[in-house]
């Protein structure tokens, strides 16, 4: 897979999780991932993940997919 359709897949996937999270408001951080991976911003968005980890691991559902897909 391609490095877009691979962001787009992270994107995809992340707006789906964020409905699950947060009472469906998910969290700006994933938000702001999630700007960064439709833009093909991988690398950015990997060092929001790793900046805000403190904020996404009270999110079981968020933590166990991005510490899988993204860190």
């Amino acid at each position: 897979m391609n490095k877009h359709r691979y962001c787009m897949k992270l994107s995809e996937d992340l707006k789906f999780l964020q409905t699950q999270c947060n009472n469906g408001r998910g969290l700006s951080c994933v938000d702001t991932m999630i700007m960064y991976l439709d833009a093909d911003y991988f690398h950015t968005a990997k060092v929001v993940a790793t900046n805000e980890w403190d904020k996404i691991s009270g999110y079981p559902i968020l933590a166990k997919y991005i510490q899988s897909n993204i860190l």
